[in-house]
């Protein structure tokens, strides 16, 4: 029984890492997600107040200042997104616990009254290493729907921060150009 014992203790300890290791990944995709929801917020409040103080010379301008309403507009929907994209990746999902113990507890409890056999033990210990292996699978595909809304998140903020520096650079030509 004793290598039995050593078989399961390394399979045991193996899940608990792993398990460890996802939960240590969906902090990181959140503290991400976080960061780019305040990164988005500094853009769109840099260009609330780019669009405040451009709005009257742009008015009478040709087809520069429309560049720059239309690079504004843009650039204003893709941070918006990227916020929906960071906030869907930080919704709160529920996830089932990592089991507790290592099933050992409940071989000890038939082991005090004798009617444990060694497939009684297999049978026990076995399950344990299933709920470990189902809680892992469950946080592993939680943590790839949050990389995959931060991704999006990202490519939207990227974007939408590539279109509100052109806008900017649009509005300065169309000011230093007759």
């Amino acid at each position: 029984m004793t290598e039995l014992d050593d078989r399961l203790g390394i399979a045991y300890n193996s899940y608990r890492d792993e398990y460890n290791e996802l939960c240590d990944t969906w902090k990181a995709l959140d503290q991400k997600a976080q960061g780019s929801l305040q990164i988005a917020g500094l853009m769109i409040a840099l260009l609330a107040g780019f669009a405040t103080k451009t709005c009257e010379p742009l008015f009478g301008g040709g087809a520069l200042s429309r560049l720059v309403i239309i690079l504004s507009g843009l650039a204003f929907l893709c941070l918006w997104a990227c916020v929906l994209s960071a906030l869907r990746a930080l919704w709160v999902q529920r996830v089932t616990h990592s089991p507790r113990g290592s099933g050992w507890c409940d071989v000890e409890a038939y082991t005090a009254t004798q009617l444990l056999d060694e497939q009684l033990t297999n049978d026990i210990l076995r399950r344990r290493l299933v709920e470990w292996r189902q809680t892992n699978k469950e946080v592993w595909g939680i943590n790839d729907s949050k990389a995959a809304y931060l991704l999006w998140s990202q490519r939207l903020l990227a974007f939408g921060s590539g279109a509100v520096t052109s806008a900017a650079l649009a509005f300065l030509a169309s000011q230093l150009l007759p």
